[in-house]
């Protein structure tokens, strides 16, 4: 370990005495944000496109530019029309809607590459900053990196991501200094509850920092300290009310928490698997566990806030495994340094050549991405931006993937548009929304808490064909179906007569049939009938 760090400021110094000049040099934040940032646009030009979602962030967005008007009620589904909806995320839609009008998919992967990389910039400067060893930092920042890739998507949570990376490395930073850089929070809190749900996310990270500074040694609480982060805290609650709904969006937070009966089928909100999707997260959760022993006294009350805190946040809901690696990777980076040091202590001149080393990380390597490192972020930005580097770009075009969402039944359905209300999979709501016009009302998308628990439950019901299936199918009386070709429900509705209006490898839409009781000739006549109607865009199954 002590090696590898020399070796690495060894270069550093070179760079910084030769040619190119020192300023044109990367800091390790830079490099980072760099290897992050290729990182994810190597997966491709549709990966990040893995979640339907961000369909129906698109139309609402495409709605509040041509109409002037933040939504107060639903307009996109016929289960819910007019439901009462708090679109808290609505700032981002109105930028996802403006940069694909003029850089289209690609502009909104790039961006959302720069954000993560951003987030691990972030967290790398913080670690460093406040003393952690540079080859530490590098290797816990990429564990992270790798382990929150089950959310790396284009939507608007990574910008809660950035934003709490953001609030810690402030307020570690007015931890360190004792200076005025807190007085950011509040100041900031206004856009972070106009772009996401996640902001009272920034409201505990700044109690936690608040809590942790006060209990940080005997006597360290005193009356102006006290009444400092009262202040803060108190001017940053008032300014989570700068929204378009007020009072509403705290209102809908708690609604969020308390739908138990919806977060419960909702995978996102399930606790982690250690067998299955976290099993490598539960090695990164030990050894934090196990550095505790060594925060460092004035990190120790803080330390264990974040950790204690982000562990029962992710162990209700594997959605919050990012925040926790966010809050914890640099005070486990500083613990591993201390428990380093700890160790160099046991070889004689060891203590002082780590206490050296550390010293002269100090004189550069947590520098922030600076003018060089501007260049260097600029560049790569704008490379991929012309889709020219990482090669990956060149795979196709970004966007939505043909091989997971209806990309050809939505074409075909606006020139063949059945008659009657649509049924539609879940994971597909939020893509139909943005894919097909008005006149396409959707049966549900991924805004469950809206649509409420028993519109829910009845989704599940039918997709599963759980007990009661075929009463909630004449319940909801909808007249044709978009669903995955191989889901359950569309092969049994197949077989009861449903006729086949378009299929494709990925999608099939199926009519109910006018006559239920008719024979099975004449439904297959009818099936085949609506077949070699448009042959050139239905597939025929064996």
């Amino acid at each position: 370990m002590l090696n590898l760090g020399k070796i690495l400021l060894k270069h550093r110094k070179r760079a910084g005495t030769g040619s190119p000049p020192r300023w044109l040099v990367p800091s390790v934040p830079c490099l980072v944000f760099l290897c992050c940032f290729l990182f994810v646009l190597s997966t491709g030009p549709t990966w990040m496109f893995g979640d339907g979602d961000l369909g129906w962030h698109l139309r609402v967005g495409r709605d509040i530019l041509n109409e002037g008007r933040i939504p107060t009620a639903d307009t996109l589904s016929w289960t819910a029309p007019g439901a009462p909806w708090v679109d808290i995320q609505w700032g981002t839609e109105v930028w996802y809607a403006l940069v694909l009008e003029r850089a289209g998919f690609l502009g909104l992967l790039v961006i959302h590459a720069a954000i993560l990389a951003l987030v691990f910039a972030l967290i790398s400067q913080t670690a460093l900053a406040a003393g952690a060893e540079v080859i530490t930092t590098i290797l816990l920042t990429g564990a992270a990196f790798y382990l929150t890739s089950i959310h790396w998507f284009v939507r608007p949570h990574l910008q809660t991501w950035l934003l709490t990376a953001l609030w810690c490395n402030i307020l570690f930073r007015q931890l360190r200094t004792e200076g005025r850089s807190a007085w950011l929070i509040p100041l900031l809190t206004p856009l972070w509850v106009n772009l996401h749900g996640g902001w009272p996310t920034g409201c505990l990270t700044l109690f936690l920092f608040a809590l942790g500074d006060v209990l940080a040694g005997p006597g360290r609480l005193t009356r102006s300290l006290a009444l400092k982060w009262i202040a803060i805290g108190s001017l940053t609650a008032l300014m989570t009310l700068a929204n378009p709904y007020g009072p509403q969006a705290h209102s809908d937070v708690l609604q969020m928490v308390g739908a138990k009966p919806i977060l419960d089928i909702t995978e996102e909100w399930q606790s982690p698997d250690f067998r299955g999707n976290a099993w490598h997260f539960k090695w990164m959760f030990l050894l934090g566990l196990g550095s505790l022993a060594f925060v460092p006294s004035r990190w120790k009350a803080l330390g264990f806030g974040l950790f204690l805190t982000g562990t029962q946040m992710f162990m209700v809901s594997v959605r919050h495994i990012p925040i926790f690696l966010i809050w914890t990777t640099p005070i486990v980076a500083l613990s591993l340094t201390e428990a380093w040091t700890r160790l160099a202590g046991l070889i004689p001149a060891g203590r002082e050549a780590m206490g050296r080393l550390l010293d002269r990380q100090q004189a550069g390597s947590h520098r922030w991405l600076g003018a060089g490192g501007g260049v260097w972020a600029a560049l790569a930005v704008g490379l991929a931006l012309a889709g020219l580097f990482p090669p990956a770009l060149q795979r196709g075009a970004a966007g939505f993937s043909a091989d997971t969402y209806p990309v050809a039944a939505a074409v075909y359905l606006q020139e063949h548009r059945p008659e009657g209300r649509m049924f539609n999979d879940y994971s597909w709501g939020g893509y139909v929304a943005y894919a097909l016009p008005k006149g396409f009302p959707i049966f549900i998308d991924g805004r469950n808490v809206m649509y409420g628990a028993q519109i829910n439950i009845d989704w599940l019901t039918l997709t599963t064909l759980g007990s009661g299936w075929e009463r909630v199918l004449n319940q909801y009386d909808f007249s044709w179906t978009l669903l995955p070709t191989d889901s359950l429900l569309s092969r049994t509705l197949e077989q009861r007569q449903w006729r086949v209006h378009y299929q494709d490898s990925t999608a099939t839409v199926l009519i109910r049939p006018a006559d239920p009781q008719q024979s099975p000739d004449a439904a297959q006549e009818a099936t085949a009938g609506s077949r070699s109607q448009d042959s050139g865009k239905v597939s025929t199954r064996d």
